[in-house]
């Protein structure tokens, strides 16, 4: 089931080559200011300048930076590659009858006149015919910028359908079965839930997701048979191993750069299982990654795959 409370960046290979300008760092940095100025590059992909503006307008603190940095660039560039294809008409008629739809499906419009509650959002997703325990309940609440699980903004409702040319319930539910008949092929829809989830699972006012939300929205994520990034191999149960090790050995909340790592960790670990494209020491991954390949080298030579499937991860 969804958690009840209230898009991926590449990871970078930096191989500085002195001839070109951009790879080369002023003299002025000390070492462990060039050493986040790479972090913060390797997660947003900002170039070299834009970060060491931002890590010293933040005290050189890449959580600080990372929060203050405006990733709605890449977000737009994920979302108009996918929207480019469509040839919904935006125009007046369309958004008026998407107002009139919103306006139907308030269900406290006196004092939430711009907002669908819970109880309105979940009449209407059930409307949709959408699984609200699965993986098509975070499509449709990226798809409409849904701010929290269960609450739908006027603005992002409009927006969202009228991108798509979808203003009545039955071109709505026709849009939602092709975006999630393309999604197992569809990286770029996938990222761009799989970021969207981050800020909707989040409870009021929080920077960083429970663990306990984080590890239920992961399993729909990857364990979904819509995902593009099956987090699991018949030699290596990966999801249920990251999830046990973080229970058992982190026990705190998820932040950003966590959640985004996570995805590209994901992906790297089924082009190869056996982990012979990691390097600790020359990259910047968050140190609860660190501290799980070790886990996995333990538990699995690094040589070798598991020799049976679905071992446990032992913690004694």
């Amino acid at each position: 089931m969804l958690p009840t409370s209230p898009t991926s960046l590449d990871f970078l290979e930096l191989n500085h080559q002195p001839n070109r300008k951009t790879d080369k760092m002023p003299a002025a940095y000390k070492a462990a200011e060039k050493a986040v100025i790479y972090k913060f590059v390797e997660i947003t992909q900002a170039d070299q300048k834009t970060a060491a503006k931002i890590l010293k307008s933040h005290g050189w603190n890449v959580d600080s930076a990372l929060n203050a940095y405006d990733l709605s660039s890449l977000i737009n560039t994920l979302r108009f590659a996918y929207l480019s294809s469509s040839t919904a008409p935006q125009n007046s008629v369309l958004r008026s009858n998407l107002n009139t739809q919103f306006d139907a499906l308030r269900d406290e419009p006196r004092e939430y006149p711009d907002t669908i509650k819970i109880d309105g959002s979940m009449a209407y997703f059930q409307q949709l015919a959408v699984d609200l325990a699965g993986i098509e309940m975070l499509v449709v609440s990226e798809l409409l910028n849904c701010p929290t699980i269960g609450e739908i903004t006027r603005e992002g409702f409009i927006d969202g359908w009228s991108k798509v040319g979808a203003d009545t319930v039955s071109k709505q539910k026709t849009r939602i079965t092709k975006i999630m008949k393309s999604l197992p092929s569809d990286h770029t829809t996938f990222t761009l839930v799989y970021k969207h989830t981050f800020p909707l699972g989040r409870a009021d006012g929080k920077k960083a997701l429970q663990l306990e939300n984080a590890t239920e929205f992961w399993r729909i994520l990857f364990s979904s048979p819509s995902s593009p990034v099956r987090w699991s191999t018949p030699t290596t149960p990966w999801l249920d191993w990251w999830i046990a090790y973080l229970e058992a050995e982190h026990k705190k909340d998820v932040n950003k750069d966590l959640w985004d790592q996570t995805l590209k960790f994901a992906e790297e670990c089924l082009k190869d299982e056996k982990l012979d494209w990691w390097d600790s020491e020359n990259s910047a991954w968050p140190g609860v990654i660190d501290g799980f390949v070790e886990r996995v080298y333990e538990k699995r030579p690094k040589d070798a795959t598991a020799d049976q499937e679905g071992d446990e991860m032992d913690y004694d």
